[in-house]
């Protein structure tokens, strides 16, 4: 883990930080964790984007796998 040090916390995100930690009966520590971890998972879209970009870098597949399926099943190369 890492501890993390926020100065400068307006007010008001600090009152509302309170407020929720209250509500769920935790800490605002544990509500400023959970906030942060949502606030940095990816979304479906930016998974999606980052395929595609990979998928987009790969070399196109020009070979026939048939010659070396047959190959391995006839014992001429090992899989």
């Amino acid at each position: 883990m890492v501890d993390i040090l926020i100065r400068n916390v307006d007010e008001r995100v600090a009152s509302r930080l309170k407020e929720i930690a209250e509500q769920r009966n935790t800490s605002v520590q544990q509500v400023a964790r959970d906030l942060l971890a949502s606030g940095t998972r990816l979304t479906r879209e930016d998974i999606v984007r980052r395929i595609e970009a990979r998928v987009a870098r790969m070399k196109p597949q020009t070979s026939d796998s048939t010659d070396i399926i047959r190959a391995m099943r006839d014992g001429r190369i090992r899989g």
